[in-house]
């Protein structure tokens, strides 16, 4: 009943109202999602230690359930971790601060942290990186989350002696760099590889990797948007290889 010379602005408002709602929507869906991922490995943890508190047991017992319970420490800190960086992200309290980037180095230092799990499941890892590289002028720290997520991400997901491959160029002509990591597919379609950046996604049922609350990639998107970058994966070879290409604008130190 309102005139119709109002109605420009209660359209504006509708709008307004239903963006608004949709915003409650996921903040409640991604409190819920992030409350679930915490509230599994803390009941773990607690049959853990109820386990052990309820009858004696040898010092190897109790060695391997330590160990457990170490495992699951890392995985919830590796999820707060995740949250805090992406509620920085949110905020704009974390922007992409320019400095002097050795992307080789960057790469073999998140290789070193996920080489012990490569080591114990035979994984084979092929590089080819552009030498030389050039240094390039870009965020440090966005782009080593990028490389230990993308890394992380395809140690555990690799079958049993799997093979990876890491790639990293720089082409001038566009002032770009571009990051490829690949490993075998088991399981995902080609319908999964946008699915796979949506937080909290964790693939099928049948994945093995547990120790993903499906926030690393979506994280690095987020990252990648920062950097005016991209990030996408798609299968190859006939879907037996999924591939993750991240490519990011930066100028390097000669220029």
């Amino acid at each position: 009943g309102a005139p119709a010379e109002l109605d420009p602005v209660l359209e504006r408002l509708n709008t307004l109202m239903d963006r608004v709602e949709g915003a409650l929507a996921r903040e409640r869906q991604f409190t819920a999602n992030a409350a679930h991922e915490l509230r599994n490995p803390l009941a773990g943890m607690r049959s853990q230690i109820e386990l052990a508190l309820g009858s004696e047991r040898s010092p190897e017992d109790y060695r391997e359930t330590l160990d457990g319970l170490y495992d699951i420490q890392q995985g919830m800190e590796r999820v707060v971790e995740n949250l805090l960086i992406l509620a920085r992200l949110e905020s704009g309290e974390q922007s992409a601060q320019k400095e002097i980037v050795p992307l080789t180095e960057v790469l073999r230092r998140g290789w070193r942290k996920v080489y012990d799990v490569a080591e114990q499941k035979e994984l084979q890892v092929r590089w080819d990186i552009q030498n030389p590289m050039p240094a390039l002028k870009t965020s440090r720290n966005l782009i080593s989350i990028i490389v230990r997520n993308l890394l992380d991400n395809a140690v555990d997901y690799s079958p049993r002696r799997g093979v990876i491959n890491i790639s990293a160029h720089y082409d001038r002509l566009i002032s770009s760099a571009t990051i490829r990591v690949s490993n075998q597919n088991t399981t995902l379609s080609s319908e999964d590889c946008e699915r796979m950046f949506e937080l909290f996604w964790r693939g099928h049922s049948g994945d093995k990797a547990h120790r993903h609350a499906g926030l690393g990639l979506g994280l690095c998107r987020r990252i990648v948007h920062i950097l005016n970058g991209e990030l996408k994966a798609r299968l190859i070879e006939g879907g037996q290889i999924v591939e993750f290409i991240c490519t990011f604008p930066c100028e390097t130190l000669g220029d």
